[in-house]
């Protein structure tokens, strides 16, 4: 189990406002623990940087084909199921978590979650009970545990993998797909990517 003492401290100092410039080793641990994922991420590449996070016990790897992404894990092929829509990065966060929800949780850091780039720690379940247990506080102000299908950066309910239908974005007369896009067009523009 890695040092979380060390990365709840690291995360602390990036998430504190009143510091000007956050400390070298902390750098360090954010860039070694989390995910930094943009708007704009390849599907590929974030399974192949989840991959990292959990092959020491799991192999799991990407091959796009005609469009479609399948993800090779532990022996079984999976295909996603992306909306070839900016949608499809939560669309494979999801399916990622999904696959590894027996084993992992997904956290995003709660201080960029409105931005268009967003930072993701993967935790084992005993990580995360003891992130629970021991850093109650840093849990309910720095993380906010991922929502399986939900897309973060358009706040709409999608697909996923084994839950093709959740999608509000994806039935063209669906009425969840209607109010999504009711409240899309009360957000300011700044924050629509």
């Amino acid at each position: 189990m890695r040092d979380l003492k060390s990365v709840v401290a690291a995360v602390n100092e990036y998430s504190d406002e009143s510091i000007d410039e956050v400390s070298e080793t902390s750098e360090e641990i954010i860039d070694e623990e989390l995910i930094i994922i943009d708007w704009r991420e390849y599907d590929d590449a974030i399974v192949e940087t989840i991959a990292e996070k959990v092959s020491s016990t799991d192999q799991m790897s990407a091959e796009l084909l005609d469009g479609e992404l399948w993800v090779y894990f532990n022996d079984e092929r999976y295909k996603l199921p992306l909306t070839m829509s900016g949608h499809d990065r939560y669309v494979t966060i999801s399916s990622l978590a999904w696959l590894l929800r027996d084993k992992y949780d997904f956290w995003l850091m709660a201080i960029n979650i409105e931005d268009d780039t967003h930072q993701i720690l993967i935790t084992s379940k005993v990580e995360s009970e003891k992130l629970n247990d021991e850093y109650k506080e840093f849990v309910k102000n720095q993380l906010v545990q991922l929502q399986i299908g939900f897309d973060y950066f358009n706040c709409v309910d999608i697909p996923y993998l084994e839950h093709e239908n959740n999608a509000t974005i994806v039935f063209p007369d669906h009425k969840a797909q209607e109010l999504a896009k009711t409240e899309l067009e009360k957000k300011p523009w700044w924050k629509l990517w």
